[in-house]
């Protein structure tokens, strides 16, 4: 699986800022995908693909999202693993676009 220790270093210099924790906010209806996407943002070789794959990586044609998800889901992992030290949220407003394109019933914040 190779070394994902990239993906998870500490700031340089500084062993008590560490990448990664940060909280995501909610948008009416998404706790459940907020707590689906904090599960898989910090599932190591997914979180290493994304960063590192995902933004580069074709669209899949055949999906539903036509690669659309890997790329929300992506850009939403660089903001929350590249920004150090602990805190704040970030809004997954892009991931919740791209669901509910494909899943009309996740389109509102009801």
């Amino acid at each position: 699986m190779g070394d994902l220790s990239p993906v998870y270093q500490l700031e340089p210099g500084d062993p008590s800022r560490p990448r990664g924790l940060v909280g995501l906010q909610n948008q009416g209806n998404t706790c459940f995908m907020n707590s689906a996407l904090q599960c898989c943002l910090n599932t190591p070789p997914l979180t290493a693909w994304l960063l590192a794959a995902a933004a580069s990586a074709p669209a899949n044609p055949r999906s539903a999202t036509r690669g659309r998800m890997a790329a929300a889901a992506a850009a939403l992992a660089r903001r929350m693993w590249g920004r150090p030290g602990a805190g704040g949220a970030e809004r997954p407003s892009d991931v919740k676009s791209v669901v509910g394109r494909v899943a009309s019933q996740f389109l509102g914040y009801d």
